[in-house]
């Protein structure tokens, strides 16, 4: 049985995707949420503790996973998209249909 995302037990620890901005807002206020792009920076610079800017001491709250993953589907897409035509063109000879 799936707990009900209105349940906070899911809060409480461990790594959670958030995909609903109204669950996000109860867990803290927009100021506080980090891009990642500064999660990586972070990630880079060994985890800083004067850099964190954790809430209550020990949760980081990342956005913009949604948008990495649209983009990168898009490259993935054309990146098949293009082998594909690439592979096609050496099967098939100039001019053949």
């Amino acid at each position: 049985m799936n707990p009900d995302l209105r349940d906070n037990s899911w809060i409480r620890g461990g790594t959670s995707l958030i995909w609903d901005a109204d669950a996000l807002n109860r867990i803290c206020p927009a100021e506080s949420v980090r891009s990642l792009r500064e999660l990586l920076r972070l990630y880079q610079s060994g985890w800083p503790e004067d850099a964190l800017k954790l809430i209550n001491g020990r949760t980081l709250v990342i956005a913009g996973l949604e948008a990495a993953m649209d983009t990168l589907f898009h490259l993935i897409r054309d990146e098949i998209k293009t082998r594909i035509e690439a592979s096609l063109a050496d099967l098939i000879p100039a001019g053949k249909p």
